[in-house]
């Protein structure tokens, strides 16, 4: 390696060879290193330099000058060649000046996380002939507390540096807020062209860490001794900006010899933990982004139970602050549910389109000893003029010994036979269907719609962009259909009464009632989030005029688990999900949906979209966005013409 030799440090050299006696067969030694008939040897202990055979005594002992670096030397010397030589040999002259370079010039700490610090170095380096001074080390009076310096303390200077040598300054970033900072750091020295250095520091943090779980409750319901289930639990990191979670501990808490149920990947701290960087809720790649990961449960029952579990999950948002969150895992291996219908087949007849048809109620039975779980659905093809009004979540799932209501609908408003197939599916064992495998029965609906003097049929259905189509989901977001008449009648969703527990005791205003020009219209919900939502409108007659299809953002909240939300109002997930599985718990609905305003992690637009039918007949499609809650937007114009004829256009 090259080094540079200063000049005054030159000058010395002839006076330390001079210095030293050399001798053949011992090589050469420096003068301090030899010990005089007086004073203690070099090591031995002192007070002062009188002491010492070699007049040095340094920290309280015997010392010979030899050093290997500066702070081996006294104060106002420098190690030079490997002996302690005073830094006044370096003193500047009228021909010789010291020269300040700093390296690097401007400091950038890059993205750092709210909870982490990042450190960096600065070197002052003296490029001159002569001593360099520095008076002093610090942070200019705008800059933030975010950065910290661990050589800017006034005590430590006036510092000198003889030619060739350097100072390291660590400076530390730790971002206490979101956004960039920047701040400076001011090196005084006596170079006599630059005595004042800036060192711009640059550092940003942007977001912030939140942790999701999905699902909460993991019931597997019935599973035969013996067998086993695999579902997936992902947690993700649905922060925002570069904040980074990590996920330390993955732990199963449950009863049983063997254990029930078992978990993988491991996940333990501090050798198997796991960083998640940010992603959206419901990204499909953040497997592959490192958004997210998925853990494995399976249950495996090996008697005759009920089963209960919990799995444990231990997270920083912030370095330091360990959280947990809990997923409830149930299952049973017990005399399983079975699924019973009251009708199989339900015949609505003719009926003359545009016509109020009755509903037909259908029971869904468990004449099994274990609660049975029920979904239902359409198979494809099915006419969009018969709907159903699925079981209330208050009845699911579904006791054993006891039933819940489905109603079926028909709303002609197409000429001719119609059918439809509902699947009703279950967690029976016992039940299987060759078409669409265990636990699902269907029932076949038919109708036979005929001409009445006001055969035009208007037919709105509009769906949105929901995250979640469960009740238990963490995406709150609620789009409501309305329909304004050519004369500002509206019709849409009517307003409830609730009763202490939630549910609809009444209703309180209709709007679809006091239409009163242009046909009759009517409101539907379909499902057990109210989606999709239908308006049918029939005996238009000789009305004429524009009708506005319109859609209202009733709420924007796309993520809010329902742990937390569980949290804030005070009680346990498991209790509030025995609430909405029909439990009885004194919290008004209102109450959950001012929590859920106050509390919502990520306010999101959503898609709308609405399918107009006229005469039974699918006319058109028509799509709009939503930006925010209380956003009203047009998405339809439909057009009753002189002629007594429908006519649709989407809004741009």
């Amino acid at each position: 390696m090259n080094r540079s030799i200063p000049y005054a440090a030159l000058l010395l050299l002839p006076m330390m060879l001079n210095a030293c006696s050399c001798d053949s067969g011992t090589g050469y030694v420096r003068e301090n290193d030899v010990t005089t008939s007086s004073g203690s040897a070099p090591g031995s202990a002192c007070t002062v330099d009188a002491d010492c055979a070699s007049g040095r005594c340094q920290g309280g002992v015997c010392s010979t000058g030899g050093c290997d670096t500066d702070a081996d030397c006294r104060d106002g010397e420098v190690c030079v060649f490997g002996e302690c030589t005073p830094d006044s040999t370096f003193e500047c002259t009228a021909d010789t000046h010291p020269i300040i370079d700093i390296n690097p010039a401007e400091v950038d700490f890059g993205a750092v996380t709210m909870g982490r610090t990042e450190t960096r170095s600065v070197t002052v380096r003296n490029l001159g002939s002569c001593l360099l001074t520095i008076q002093g080390v610090g942070f200019s009076s705008t800059t933030p507390a975010d950065f910290t310096c661990d050589a800017c303390e006034p005590s430590a200077y006036p510092r000198r540096l003889p030619p060739n040598r350097s100072l390291t300054v660590n400076i530390t970033y730790a971002p206490a807020q979101a956004g960039e900072r920047t701040g400076v750091l001011q090196i005084r020295s006596d170079d006599e062209t630059y005595p004042t250095q800036m060192v711009p520091l640059v550092g940003h943090y942007e977001g912030q860490a939140r942790f999701l779980v999905e699902p909460e409750l993991m019931d597997f319901g019935y599973l035969a001794a013996g067998s086993s289930a695999t579902r997936t639990v992902r947690v993700s990191n649905v922060g925002d900006g570069n904040a980074v979670l990590t996920v330390t501990d993955a732990r199963l808490f449950q009863a049983g010899t063997p254990p029930p149920f078992a978990s993988t990947p491991t996940i333990s701290f501090p050798s198997a933990t796991v960083q998640l960087s940010t992603t959206t809720q419901g990204a499909t790649d953040c497997l592959t982004t490192g958004g997210c990961i998925d853990l494995e449960v399976t249950f495996h029952p090996q008697g005759f139970q009920d089963y209960e579990g919990e799995l444990v999950l231990s997270y920083e948002a912030v370095t330091g602050q360990t959280q947990t969150a809990r997923v409830q895992l149930k299952g049973f291996s017990t005399t399983p549910p079975v699924l019973a219908l009251d009708h199989t087949v339900i015949d609505f007849g003719s009926k003359e389109v545009g016509t109020t048809v009755e509903p037909v109620l259908v029971r869904i039975q468990n004449t099994g000893q274990t609660p049975m779980t029920v979904s239902v659905s359409f198979s494809p093809n099915s006419s969009t003029d018969i709907s159903v009004q699925a079981p209330s979540p208050l009845e699911l799932p579904v006791r054993p010994g006891f039933d819940a209501l489905m109603r079926v609908n028909y709303d002609p408003t197409q000429l001719g036979p119609i059918t439809a197939e509902i699947r009703v599916a279950s967690n029976d064992p016992t039940t299987y269907d060759a078409n669409f495998g265990a636990g699902v029965k269907t029932i076949v609906v038919r109708g036979n719609g005929t001409p009445n003097q006001f055969n035009d049929i208007l037919k709105l259905e509009m769906t949105f962009e929901n995250g979640d189509s469960g009740f238990f989901g963490n995406d709150f977001r609620d789009v409501d259909l309305l329909l304004e008449g050519p004369q500002g009648d509206l019709c849409t969703k009517p307003r409830y009464s609730y009763d202490a527990q939630g549910r609809i005791t009444g209703i309180i205003e209709d709007p679809c009632t006091t239409w009163t020009y242009g046909g009759t219209p009517r409101w539907q919900a379909l499902g057990i989030a109210q989606e999709p939502e239908r308006i049918i409108l029939n005996n238009a007659g000789s009305s004429q005029g524009d009708y506005t299809v319109k859609a209202s953002y009733e709420e924007d909240c796309a993520s809010i688990p329902t742990q937390l939300l569980a949290s804030l109002l005070g009680i346990g997930i498991d209790v509030l999900v025995d609430y909405i599985s029909g439990g009885v718990i004194d919290i008004g609905a209102g109450n959950i949906s001012s929590f859920i305003a106050n509390n919502c992690w990520d306010h999101a637009s959503s898609g709308v979209t609405v399918n107009i039918y006229i005469n039974g007949s699918a006319n058109m499609t028509c799509a709009g966005r939503l930006g925010s809650k209380g956003q009203v937007n047009d998405i339809a114009i439909v057009t009753r013409s002189a002629q007594g004829q429908f006519s649709a256009r989407c809004v741009p």
